[in-house]
């Protein structure tokens, strides 16, 4: 029966089951947190540093503040290194200040756990391990405030409840969203969540006791524990006034009883402010010792997207934006497990947790004397009033993410458990209200605890444990899908387009409820692109193709997010490979041409949420005005294909490089996961000039020497590392070594570290590490990705790649480049000097002649790269798969020369039979009356790079 207030004492094996049914409780939270935190951690303990609270604790055990990184030397020649990514590789969120890293999150998990373990073992805490280790410690300091409050103001209604309430503390208040994380960023977070429930215990205790003694004890360790929260989040700053109230509160009755100058109005006073003062002065020396400014912690110098100096982090006008955030943001259902689409955005507390509202209802449990008294209404009250502080702060923040939730949520479902559990002995007893008001209750701690579990459920093939009850759990969408036609794949269309205006987008094939989507942007009323979005990264542009208005034309999208999740009973059968390579997948052709060929990340596809010509999710997007009419859906493709997609060996890359903007870098190849991945990037240098660079995860990074290249002509590149090669033993297959080529031409070719990659785990075009070296998608058109079967051997034929410097004495002069054949049947490439300031290529043929180049400027200083092709270079070679007749009659009958990337002649000219030996470089043994005997500049290179790939 519902407990009476009036009645004291309760009955023995009532308590007993109670705690028996406590600790159970607590048996299942603890296992599963172990699980969680462990099962998403592949290292709880390191022998060296390598994250950042790994890297801050080995700074601060050797005695200093900033991080034993060194950032590049390019960044100082920088005028603002913090405006957002500028190609050169930085530490992503670290504070770079004074040539030096620091980080921004709070030295306090540091303090508290990270260096005791590190000065203890010898060894590295995983940052993942002291997010486990904070939220364990806030989830038993929790129940261990509810079970003292239990035990002072109330005995539970009914044995079931503490059970119930304990499960509640541990698994329906978002704590194991955090757990699930490796990250970084939740350790901080994690640990002020830890100190936040220490310290309400605390002032739980100063408030229960009549000795000053004990409130003298519990207010400094209320303080001193909300002071170094502060360490861990800045924000807690306001939770620490809120604290101080309370305080206050206890201050001034003994002012009252015993005067201002008694011996407890002092102690109570000291046992405040002295902690405040050394941890707060403890936490100033930080940040002067780092940024020369007590107040500062490093955000204003944090490399972000943007320049965080010029943004407004706190102000009103943030409010709506995260007021929508942390209040209203909705959940979505899906239709395959878990049936509630896990996400990293904003978690509402309408949608997801309204248990937790039940904490405003505190108020009215004082409208009984018997709690109406300064032991419940300070111990619980406060610490909600920190909780409610904490969370109007996060109201006036700029960002808003969902693993802030963690500042306030499990203090409002502390604090409404124990609201419920005072008006169930009191509001609750009324026979129909009651009911009403107890199934009321009941109804949204239910809800809540099932969308806190699910949200925190580990789901995906790379989890067999739980693997298995998804995909029995998807048989049944499976089966109604199956009933109700719902078909996979490519989407496979009839379009017309119609006239487009300039700069103008249109949705073509939207999916995931807007999320990822496939455009077409105008360039001219004739002339468009296709273009892919993923949110949260953006993607590349298609090369241009003539949109002909009115003409219906086939459209193929085939998109990762167009097939159901990796456990639905249709992929029952195959490899976590296969279904990684199928789910990750952009390959959009039009007429049969290739506009689009990459991988990318995608969300999760619900068929309802296909559009095909508009976007719901968005206001802004526009219709698309021609037509689009879906014709047919491809299916799951053939197994064999994909394998045949996935391969192993090295990688072939054909893309056009867009034109330079700007200096920075986009991700070719990316391996691993993010932590443990590698990168191969291409860094924008300047006008027609590049270089490839590799980033092996928390390791350094190594780049090519700069060349050259033309944004209108396809560029050929060949990528050999060990990631590439799975399951592959032979180490002359291009394991633990780096080989980079670029249209024939080998940049680089040395030892290097890798971390090992599953195939499901190479990405072309997409830096699926998250590395900070590059920007997330490759953005010019990415033409054809292939495997080789073998490294190609250097080229000893075809065109001819030669850097050289200007002679000195040039202005009136002709001199040659390159010479092929004998007297009265030979070629020559050479370059003429009009004067100093300007040359021209010219191409003579023995008694035909040739063309010569427009002017092109230069001066003492330039280093030129000229890539000469005459059909003379190319040795005899039969037709492949790479080169048809057609393509190579062309090569033997064609003249091109690129100089620093760009074409400057392009000319049809049969070639006079040569031999190896007659190929000269510098020199005009034949003697060809266009130019002199020998060039008197400085050759530097001259090497064969094969065939070219003409347009």
């Amino acid at each position: 029966m519902d407990f009476d207030p009036a009645t004291a004492n309760r009955p023995a094996a009532l308590a007993r089951r109670e705690s028996f049914l406590c600790r159970i409780a607590l048996v299942i939270v603890m296992a599963w947190y172990a699980y969680s935190n462990v099962r998403s951690n592949s290292e709880w303990v390191k022998p060296g540093p390598g994250a950042y609270y790994e890297l801050l604790t080995a700074a601060i055990v050797s005695g200093q503040t900033h991080l034993k990184i060194a950032p590049d030397p390019r960044l100082k020649t920088l005028p603002n290194p913090w405006s957002g990514g500028q190609g050169i590789p930085r530490a992503h969120d670290a504070t770079y200040f004074n040539d030096r890293y620091y980080i921004y999150f709070g030295v306090a998990p540091v303090i508290l756990l990270y260096a005791p373990w590190r000065l203890a073992t010898g060894t590295y805490l995983a940052d993942g391990a002291g997010t486990g280790v904070f939220c364990a410690i806030g989830f038993l300091l929790a129940v261990w405030f509810f079970r003292r409050c239990q035990r002072r103001f109330f005995p539970t209604p009914r044995p079931w409840w503490t059970f119930v309430v304990v499960l509640t503390l541990g698994l329906g208040s978002f704590v194991q969203f955090e757990l699930r994380s490796s990250e970084f960023y939740q350790v901080p977070i994690a640990c002020a969540f830890a100190c936040a429930m220490g310290a309400a215990n605390a002032l739980l205790l100063a408030a229960g006791s009549a000795r000053w003694r004990v409130q003298a004890l519990g207010v400094a360790l209320a303080c001193a524990l909300g002071s170094v929260a502060i360490g861990a989040r800045p924000n807690y700053l306001f939770a620490l006034l809120a604290t101080l109230t309370g305080v206050g509160w206890l201050w001034w009755g003994w002012v009252r009883t015993q005067g201002f100058w008694s011996r407890e109005a002092r102690t109570i006073l000291a046992a405040a402010v002295v902690p405040v003062i050394v941890v707060g002065s403890a936490l100033a020396g930080y940040n002067y010792a780092r940024f020369g400014n007590v107040s500062e912690f490093g955000i204003r110098y944090q490399f972000a997207a943007v320049d965080m100096r010029e943004m407004k982090l706190l102000g009103l006008e943030h409010m709506r934006r995260a007021f929508e955030g942390y209040v209203l943001a909705g959940r979505e259902y899906s239709l395959y497990f878990p049936f509630i689409r896990q996400t990293t955005e904003n978690i509402g507390l309408l949608p997801w947790a309204p248990f937790a509202l039940c904490a405003l209802a505190f108020p009215l449990t004082w409208r009984n004397p018997r709690w109406r008294n300064r032991a419940w209404v300070m111990g619980v009250g406060v610490p909600l009033f920190a909780a409610l502080a904490n969370f109007g702060t996060l109201l006036l923040y700029f960002y808003v993410f969902d693993r802030y939730v963690l500042d306030f949520l499990p203090m409002m479902m502390l604090a409404a458990c124990l609201s419920v559990s005072v008006l169930w002995v009191t509001e609750f007893r009324r026979r129909f209200l009651g009911r009403v008001l107890r199934g009321g209750a009941m109804l949204l701690l239910l809800y809540t605890g099932v969308h806190s579990v699910v949200h925190g459920l580990p789901v995906g093939t790379s989890r067999p444990e739980m693997s298995w009850l998804a995909r029995l759990m998807n048989h049944v969408p499976y089966l109604v899908e199956r009933l109700s036609g719902v078909e996979y794949g490519a989407v496979e269309a009839e379009v017309t387009f119609a006239a487009g205006t300039a700069g103008v987008t249109e949705p073509l094939v939207v999916t995931g409820g807007g999320r990822d989507l496939i455009y077409v942007r105008y360039l001219e009323p004739e002339r468009a692109q296709l273009g892919f979005f993923h949110t949260g990264s953006g993607g590349p542009l298609s090369e241009p193709f003539l949109i002909e208005p009115g003409k219906t034309r086939r459209l193929r999208i085939d998109l990762g997010s167009l097939y159901p999740p990796a456990v639905h009973a249709a992929f029952v059968g195959w490899r976590e490979s296969e279904i990684a390579a199928v789910q990750r997948r952009v390959d959009v052709s039009l007429d049969g041409r290739s506009l689009l060929r990459f991988a990318s990340a995608m969300h999760q596809y619900e068929p309802e949420n296909l559009q095909l010509g508009r976007n719901p999710a968005s206001a802004t997007d526009l219709i698309f005005r021609g037509r689009i009419a879906a014709t047919g859906r491809g299916g799951l493709p053939e197994r064999e294909l994909i394998a045949a997609e996935l391969g192993t060996g090295p990688l072939r890359l054909k893309l056009r490089l867009p034109p330079f903007a700007a200096t920075f870098a986009q991700p070719l190849l990316s391996t691993g996961r993010m932590g443990a991945g590698d990168l191969v990037y291409v860094f924008y240098v300047g006008p027609n000039r590049v270089r490839f660079g590799h980033d092996c995860w928390s390791r350094a990074l190594v780049e090519t020497p700069d060349v050259y290249y033309d944004p209108g002509e396809d560029q050929e590149i060949e990528i050999d590392m060990a990631p590439l090669h799975a399951g592959k033993s032979d180490t002359l297959a291009g394991r633990e070594h780096l080989r980079i080529r670029f249209n024939g031409r080998t940049l680089i070719d040395t030892p290097r570290a890798f971390h090992p990659a599953e195939p499901a785990e190479v990405f072309v075009g997409h830096n699926a590490i998250s590395s900070s070296s590059s920007e997330v998608n490759f953005n010019g058109p990415l033409l054809e990705s292939s495997r080789l079967p073998r490294w190609p051997e250097a080229p000893t034929d075809g065109a001819r790649l030669i850097r050289f410097k200007l002679p000195a004495e040039r202005a009136g002069r002709s001199e040659p480049l390159l010479t092929t054949g004998v007297t009265g049947a030979g070629e020559v490439v050479f370059i003429r000097f009009p004067d100093a300031g300007q040359f021209v290529i010219g191409y003579d043929k023995w008694s035909v002649g040739g063309p010569v180049s427009d002017p092109i400027p230069c001066n003492d200083n330039s280093e030129l790269e000229i890539e000469i092709s005459l059909g003379s270079l190319y040795a005899d070679r039969k037709p492949g798969p790479d080169w048809d007749e057609a393509a190579l009659k062309r090569l033997r009958s064609t003249v091109r020369v690129r100089v620093n990337g760009r074409t400057v002649l392009n000319h049809t000219s049969e070639s006079f039979p040569t031999t190896a030996a007659q190929i000269w470089i510098g020199e005009n043994p034949i003697g060809a009356s266009s130019c002199f005997e020998k060039f008197t500049g400085r050759i530097e290179q001259a090497i064969p790079v094969g065939p070219v790939r003409l347009r």
